[in-house]
């Protein structure tokens, strides 16, 4: 594939990626489940802050190492939690628009269908379970999601061995979109 279509590719995926987190599904910061996962994360950086907190007691029970990665990331680079937080989401949602370009052109074989397959997913709404398929913050499901596209897109095209450590990656991240 030459460079130009390649960059191409990316531009429109830039394009879907941006559409998505200002205005179809626009990006929240410090709601929903991000109430208890930010104290989380400040906790990683001062283990001084919230002490005898109930909440942050329940931290060993938490089934995931991504918000410890969060607060590692977040300690390397210097930037605060909110930067660090839409830089990830941004990221996560323009790798699930590229996975699902990739897996489309490989099981159609068609830039077109591949490119509608992203339309689709711009506009996808809650599921029967009352979850987004794309969500509109940061949370575990939202960061394991490229991940375990690209685990699928690997299989299609037989690297089962990088799609097993990807799959094994998105069971460390969020077990429950793993497993299925």
């Amino acid at each position: 594939m030459q460079w130009k279509n390649i960059s191409g590719i990316i531009l429109i995926i830039l394009v879907f990626t941006s559409a998505s987190i200002f205005s179809i599904n626009q990006y929240h910061y410090g709601v929903s489940d991000q109430t208890i996962t930010i104290p989380y994360v400040k906790s990683f950086l001062d283990s001084n802050l919230y002490q005898d907190d109930y909440v942050l007691g329940q931290k060993i029970y938490y089934y995931t190492y991504f918000w410890d990665f969060c607060g590692w990331a977040v300690r390397l680079t210097g930037i605060s939690i909110p930067l660090f937080f839409f830089l990830c989401y941004a990221v996560c949602v323009f790798f699930s628009f590229l996975a699902i370009y990739l897996i489309a052109k490989t099981l159609f074989q068609n830039r077109a269908a591949a490119f509608l397959s992203l339309f689709f997913l711009l506009f996808s709404h809650k599921t029967l379970a009352g979850s987004a398929t794309l969500e509109n913050l940061l949370l575990t499901k939202t960061a394991a999601l490229p991940v375990l596209l690209f685990s699928i897109y690997f299989t299609l095209n037989r690297k089962h061995l990088v799609s097993g450590i990807l799959l094994g990656l998105g069971f460390l991240i969020h077990p429950m979109s793993a497993v299925f």
